[in-house]
This record gives structure tokens, sequence and C-alpha cells, in this order.
């Protein structure tokens, strides 16, 4: 019985002790991806932006974002207004557009500490949407992509502009339209 024990009291500190030590077969670590604020507020690498295409029905759209931030509601609009959850952050805004039930346009709005904090969304944004869009042309101080229409519409555009300096601090728009 004392063997017993004795073995048992040994085997359980051998454990303990191998059970501490550096474990022999080591996994290689992955260097975690950046933190990407475009790929934050886009949400989604489906669609145009956070998933919504041109021609989606208004309840699409309202089951894509969050009922606690919606501002107002009509047959034609959907407004959207959200705090950022990073430090120095304020918030943005959203404004989905639907004519015939579909959606013709969106305007997307962040609102920043910053003007540096603006001219970083924009860049980020625009390498984004270079990347999901391809190549992008400058009109009028934006940066501007044609996108695929839809079924319902003839031309599709997507424009981004850093308005940080205008505003005097951090300003970012980007405007996706339709038009027949």
């Amino acid at each position: 019985m004392k063997l017993n024990i004795r073995f048992i009291l040994v085997a359980w500190i051998a454990g303990i002790l191998f059970s501490c030590g550096e474990s022999v077969i080591q996994k290689p670590v992955k260097p975690s991806e950046p933190f990407s604020i475009a790929e934050w507020f886009a949400r989604d690498s489906v669609g145009i932006f956070r998933g919504a295409e041109f021609g989606d029905e208004q309840e699409v759209i309202l089951q894509m974002e969050s009922d606690t931030f919606l501002t107002f509601r009509s047959e034609k609009i959907l407004e959207y207004d959200y705090p950022i959850p990073l430090p120095g952050m304020r918030h943005y805004s959203l404004k989905y557009s639907f004519k015939k039930n579909g959606l013709q346009s969106f305007v997307f709005d962040a609102f920043l500490g910053t003007e540096e904090e603006g001219e970083k969304l924009y860049t980020e944004l625009l390498q984004y949407f270079e990347k999901k869009f391809g190549e992008y042309v400058i009109q009028m101080g934006s940066s501007v992509w044609k996108l695929s229409p839809g079924e319902k519409y003839k031309e599709a555009y997507l424009e981004l502009k850093d308005e940080s300096t205008e505003f005097g601090y951090g300003k970012v728009n980007m405007t996706a339209y339709a038009v027949k």
C-alpha cells in the first residue's frame, strides 16, 4: 500500500514538472494581419460596401445594418449614425437612397478626431477599393471608380474624397450611385 502511494505521488510530481516545461513540438507562429480600418468599415467583401448592391431592397439593407443606430427611415431613405469605438475617432454616418424600392445610391461620411486620421482612412479606403475594383481616375478632387451597375441601371460609380483639410478635422466621404 505504501509503495502505491509513493508511486502515485512521484508520478503526480513528475507529471506536473514535465507539463510545465517547454513543448518539444513548437507550432510556427503566424504573424497577425495588421488591423485595417477600411476593412472594418466595409465589413463585407461582397457587394460594393458593407454588402450592399445597387437594386437591393430596403429590407436587405435593414438586415445588414444595426437597428440601434437607425436615425431616419422612410420609403426612400435609410439613415444611420454609428459611434466609432476607436481612440480619438468620433462617428460615421450612412445614408441609403432607394428608387422603386431598389438601392440607387448611398453616402458614407466618417468624422474623425484629426486631419491625420482622415488622411489615413482615405489612404486605406483607396487601397481597399483599388484592390477590389481596380484602377481609379481623379475627377474634381475625388477618386472615382466605374462599377458594375447591376440589372436595373445603365451606369454606376463610386467616389472617394478626403475632406479633412476643408473641415479642419478628419472627414472622409464616399458616395456610390447608379443612373439609368
